[in-house]
């Protein structure tokens, strides 16, 4: 999947230039407690949201899933972009993509977990049209994988 990511992923992007995801959020959270209903194998634990405290640019919703995994749903809080995390590491789970679209995109594990490096088109296209102050946050923050700006996912 070739994805140009827009304007202000970040949150970094100055706020006049930044969406707001209010409803998303609000649907985010429907449909993660609608999933935990739906599918037994999917036991929600929480909500980690950046409004609460931990910054970044994401809301989480930490699942157990049969029989030891930790699932972890991250939503960008400026665009509708979801990713799986399983046990520590961005993952595809396509039976939960349909519970996400048609209001969300579900990046593939492959898309995030790609290098960012400029000789490699398809991160360079990623990040083409991100703000002078996000780029300004990467040159800082040093994200390694494309995952690691849409969900700030840097140390």
């Amino acid at each position: 999947m070739e994805i140009i990511f827009p304007l202000g992923i970040t949150g970094y992007a100055p706020e006049n230039e930044r969406t707001d995801m209010a409803d998303a959020s609000l649907a985010f959270t429907d449909i993660c407690e609608t999933l935990a209903h739906a599918d037994s194998r999917f036991e929600l634990q929480g909500f980690v949201r950046a409004s609460q405290g931990y910054g970044g640019n994401h809301d989480a919703a930490v699942f157990t899933r049969q029989p030891d995994d930790e699932l972890i749903v991250l939503c960008n809080l400026y665009h509708p972009y979801v990713g799986f995390v399983i046990n520590g590491q961005y993952a595809d789970v396509p039976e939960l993509k349909g519970f996400f679209t048609p209001i969300f995109t579900v990046l593939p594990a492959e898309l995030l977990g790609t290098r960012l490096d400029a000789d490699n088109p398809l991160s360079a296209r990623a990040v083409s049209r991100l703000h002078p102050d996000e780029f300004g946050q990467m040159t800082y923050r040093q994200p390694e994988i494309v995952g690691d700006i849409v969900f700030h996912r840097w140390g």
